[in-house]
């Protein structure tokens, strides 16, 4: 039996990593990644500027995600979901 690759257009911002440490800034953010203190929303590993793989507003809040495919596929799911909704 052949496999389907599915294909969806999932819009997503794209940070520079030299804009990523600003970004964090301005949300307040920056000082706990240096400490160590965020973990990824989705698989809970501590977070660093080296491992930052996104961030997501979910229920108002920003969370970091980590650089794992797994949890960036389920970052992208939700942002596509929310695309489609507000067609």
């Amino acid at each position: 039996m052949a496999r389907q690759l599915l294909k969806r257009k999932i819009p997503i911002a794209a940070i520079h990593d030299e804009e990523l440490g600003i970004i964090l800034m301005k949300l307040g953010l920056y000082e706990k990644v240096l400490k160590g203190d965020p973990k990824c929303y989705f698989c809970g590993k501590p977070l660093a500027l080296k491992n930052i793989g996104g961030l997501i507003q979910i229920k108002g809040e920003v969370r970091l995600i980590c650089t794992d495919p797994k949890c960036l596929m389920k970052a992208a799911k939700i942002s596509w979901k929310r695309f489609h909704k507000s067609e």
